[in-house]
């Protein structure tokens, strides 16, 4: 089992026939994928690693066991999108799957019998899910918002508060968010912690105006490094003509 992104699609191919016949297209359809080893646009989990004979019958016992926590199956919900070999899903499957994944690389890493660039692998899905997630709720930029104050994964964190139902699809993510950062309300992992914990200081002192700004970007549908660019004053001067404050944004956010 495998994820990547399409790198390309070949035009369809025409069987060439003689005389006036008309020509018919082709079944098949070339199509690259970015899928490569040891590089970390795209990847595939490493079954046959964990099945490998290690020459201890304990050790292959116990990754025999571990490779249940990596394997990544279809929500039995989803399981008829995934009945051919090639199918186009709705983007709320194809996030469900990414965040599958994510949980499969995290199990990876700390298990530290596959060598490989799994934290990189990690950082590509948490931005697949983004890209898959910009029609998603009336707060599509609030991964690339928590991002731009450099909370990692930022938008892996807001998926599953949202798939986890702590945040509703209509509801206003801000109160349940702070809450978050500041410690008063558990995280939906254990493996965000960390994370939380670096950028605490900066989201509790950070001044009401800023916040503001914040939980304006957050309504938008941005990238992370556009979000960055608006919020970080420095990285705004660059990429604007004059001078903008936080408060004229806040007032006039599409003059």
């Amino acid at each position: 089992m495998g994820v990547g992104r399409i790198t390309s699609i070949a035009p369809v191919g025409i069987y060439k026939v003689d005389g006036k016949k008309p020509a018919y297209p082709m079944w098949d359809r070339i199509i690259r994928h970015s899928i490569r080893p040891d590089e970390d646009d795209g990847f595939l989990l490493p079954y046959h690693d964990y099945i490998e004979p290690t020459g201890d019958s304990d050790e292959d016992a116990r990754r025999i066991g571990l490779l249940q926590e990596i394997a990544v199956p279809a929500d039995s919900a989803h399981v008829l999108s995934f009945s051919y070999a090639a199918e186009l899903v709705s983007p709320d499957i194809a996030l469900s799957t990414l965040v599958h994944c994510l949980d499969s690389v995290r199990k990876i890493r700390e298990h530290g019998i596959v060598k490989g660039p799994w934290g990189k692998r990690e950082e590509w899905l948490n931005r697949q899910i983004a890209e898959a997630w910009k029609d998603r709720g009336p707060f599509p930029g609030l991964g690339p918002a928590l991002e731009s104050i450099g909370l990692r994964m930022g938008t892996a964190l807001v998926l599953e508060l949202y798939s986890s139902k702590l945040i509703g699809p209509d509801q206003d993510p801000w109160p349940v968010v702070d809450a978050i950062l500041r410690g008063k309300k558990k995280a939906p992992q254990a493996a965000y912690i960390d994370d939380i914990k670096a950028i605490q200081n900066t989201w509790i002192n950070l001044p009401d105006e800023r916040r503001g700004l914040l939980k304006l970007l957050s309504r938008f549908a941005m990238t992370a490094k556009q979000a960055d660019r608006w919020f970080e004053p420095k990285q705004r001067d660059k990429g604007t003509s004059a001078k903008i404050l936080d408060r004229e944004i806040i007032e006039n956010p599409i003059g």
